[in-house]
């Protein structure tokens, strides 16, 4: 167990995930300021910024020491092992990706977009639920059932809209973003559980 968890695919794949996460959730991110309308931008997307730059350098840090590693000779049950990972990873991608689709057509179908951030980050949060006993990740349990609660919890809990001013153009979308910055914040919080453990095993 303890030669699996440092093996070099292992924890490669461990530190690009975290990468992903970080783009991700900067995307998740850029999306929550767009939705406050410039209202007091500069302090949060400072400190947004600063986080995804940690986290990129980090990232990109540890793929280059893991690249060092030697590589390895997988048997074939490995092999296979790796490759039915794979099939089950792509499959629960793919339906996310059919469902996310589907939610923007009949978001704009409906004349409902407010609708769309909320119901994303909720299929994000279960697709994350169905990938954690795939990849083995427990930490993905918490991210999925995070981003899970914070879907339905932004639409009973706050207003979709906050008027600053007597234009609408210029009133606060809070649904967006308290989705946005909410959903960069856990997905973040999921790279850093990566980066820890692909760091340990390094360490081995």
């Amino acid at each position: 167990m303890i030669e699996e968890t440092r093996s070099r695919g292992v924890i490669l794949n461990t530190c690009v995930g975290a990468l992903v996460f970080m783009l991700l959730g900067s995307l998740w991110a850029v999306f929550g300021l767009w939705s406050l309308h410039g209202k007091g931008t500069l302090i949060i997307a400072i400190s947004l910024g600063l986080c995804a730059l940690l986290l990129s350098v980090v990232s990109i840090d540890s793929i280059r020491k893991v690249l060092r590693l030697p590589h390895e000779i997988l048997s074939a049950d490995r092999r296979e092992r790796i490759a039915r990972i794979k099939r089950r990873f792509g499959l629960v991608n793919l339906l996310q990706g059919i469902a996310i689709g589907a939610t923007f057509i009949l978001g704009f179908i409906f004349r409902h977009p407010d609708y769309i951030p909320p119901i994303v980050a909720l299929i994000v949060g279960l697709h994350f639920i169905a990938l954690a006993p795939i990849l083995q990740m427990r930490f993905d349990y918490m991210i999925g059932a995070l981003l899970c609660l914070l879907s339905p919890a932004t639409m009973f809990i706050l207003p979709v809209y906050i008027s600053v001013s007597n234009r609408s153009s210029e009133n606060i979308f809070l649904w967006g973003a308290a989705i946005g910055i909410g959903s960069a914040i856990v997905l973040w919080a999921g790279a850093v559980s990566r980066l820890i453990n692909a760091r340990a095993a390094l360490r081995m």
